[in-house]
């Protein structure tokens, strides 16, 4: 199968979350992150995404305080640019790295129990969330940024 959503992850720990994977691809986190701005994160394969116009989308059921989910584009400066909500941004062809980030934004973080179909894609407009090629990629860590 080849997804339109090119995302890769899988279960990860970090910052007082757990993140699985449910049945039909979508993830399931909870917990209680430990600092504001306190998540996980998934690296992701450049050279999928360079130089491509990317929209990023994401749909939550449950309890998500203060949810904020992230794909990240650095630069060869170390900048970094930020897709979230439902915007649509070229990755430049010099970018370096590319992550997908789930945190929280509250100075006091509360629990989170949640499902969460993100889906990141070529082009400008959103389509039906699709599950991606990838979901048992063990590269999320623990991201304080």
């Amino acid at each position: 199968m080849k997804s339109r959503n090119l995302l890769r992850y899988g279960p990860a720990t970090g910052n007082g979350l757990t993140a699985t994977v449910n049945t039909d691809g979508s993830l399931h986190i909870s917990g209680t992150p430990t600092a504001q701005w306190g998540g996980i994160r998934w690296p992701q394969e450049l050279t999928v995404f360079a130089g491509r116009t990317l929209r990023i989308s994401s749909s939550v059921s449950g309890t998500s305080p203060g949810l904020n989910v992230v794909f990240d584009i650095y630069d060869k400066d170390g900048t970094v640019e930020y897709l979230s909500g439902s915007q649509s941004k070229t990755v430049p062809a010099d970018a370096t790295s590319v992550q997908l980030r789930v945190q929280t934004t509250l100075a006091t973080p509360e629990p989170m129990d949640f499902d969460l179909k993100v889906q990141v894609e070529e082009g400008v407009s959103a389509t039906t969330w699709e599950k991606p090629d990838t979901t048992d990629y063990l590269g999320g860590v623990g991201v304080r940024s």
